[in-house]
């Protein structure tokens, strides 16, 4: 690269010494930095739907070898083209009398025709721009200003995981968060999701004369752990809605077997050693569940004080 310098004394300077100047910068910028690159915006340049076509905002882009920049543009249809244009311009008189041009104008502009020539694609899909993305690096030349997180549960492809949610997991595959470890309320708390609570040996799930959950729980939480039960679930009266699940198996109205007034079952196979218990409010007098002794599904049963069917809201609480 030629570099101008000046010894001591005046130094004549001529035309083509600026020129030299100007040309080993775009040299510098054009063929050293983006020489490998294909036409591209570098800045800007960002269409918006302005409600009847889009607006293309000002920037700059790299088209046929130059970076050039493009003014924008209010109203336009896309898909729309970059492309490059040049003009001699800004006439001056040189030393031999005549009038000659001293500047080159390159600039972007835009059309909704495909070029002849080379060009750059805007169109409303963010995927058919050529847009120039340059790595956040810092001093030490690591990745910077990149959002990151410390969930353990988040499916994005835009945030890095951070040191601590590493160190959760490599916890995790050290055994530190066994099934003792949670049973016993050894337990990070940022491993279970949000929406659950965790019952560990002494966290059985009590229900009032009235069906409602009581404990330091949430209500809207649905439960999962040691003592957890698979499926508990608030019934409707006629044994056809379910009102709630807050099992770790969730389930709906559409599991629920309408079996005539005041029966109805869970077509949910359960182990045969799961406990099975139902609690009732009034007017119901008494309730039961046991297998169906076709399908094995859970059935439950509620009755008035004469023994006879009826219908009314029941729990239902199934451990395994």
């Amino acid at each position: 690269m030629e570099r101008q310098i000046q010894k001591l004394g005046v130094r004549k300077w001529y035309a083509d010494n600026f020129l030299k100047l100007q040309n080993q910068l775009f040299m510098a910028i054009e063929a050293g930095v983006l020489g490998d690159i294909e036409n591209v915006i570098l800045n800007g340049i960002i269409a918006s739907d302005n409600g009847s076509n889009f607006a293309v905002s000002q920037g700059y882009c790299f088209i046929d070898g130059k970076v050039v920049p493009f003014e924008g543009i209010a109203d336009i249809p896309l898909p729309a083209y970059l492309y490059l244009d040049c003009t001699e311009s800004t006439f001056k008189e040189y030393a031999d009398g005549i009038a000659k041009p001293t500047e080159l104008i390159c600039i972007a502009k835009i059309t909704t025709a495909i070029p002849n020539g080379e060009y750059i694609k805007i169109a409303d899909d963010a995927n058919v721009i050529s847009r120039l993305l340059l790595p956040k690096y810092n001093a030490s030349g690591a990745l910077s200003n990149l959002p990151t997180s410390n969930a353990l549960t988040l499916d994005s492809n835009n945030h890095l995981a951070t040191a601590k949610t590493i160190k959760i997991l490599h916890d995790l595959t050290n055994r530190k968060y066994l099934k003792e470890n949670f049973n016993n309320g050894e337990i990070d708390l940022n491993l279970i999701p949000s929406g659950h609570t965790w019952l560990g040996k002494n966290g059985l799930v009590k229900i009032n004369e009235i069906g409602e959950i009581v404990g330091n729980t949430k209500t809207t939480d649905k439960f999962v752990g040691y003592n957890a039960p698979k499926i508990l679930a608030h019934i409707s009266s006629d044994g056809e809605d379910v009102i709630s699940s807050k099992g770790s198996i969730e389930i709906s109205s559409a599991n629920l077997i309408d079996g005539g007034t005041g029966i109805f079952s869970i077509n949910i196979a359960v182990p045969l050693d799961a406990i099975l218990m139902v609690s009732h409010q009034a007017p119901i007098y008494s309730s039961r569940i046991q297998r169906h002794p076709t399908t094995g599904y859970p059935l439950i049963e509620t009755f008035d004080s004469n023994n006879n069917y009826i219908n009314g809201e029941t729990h239902i609480s199934i451990y395994y």
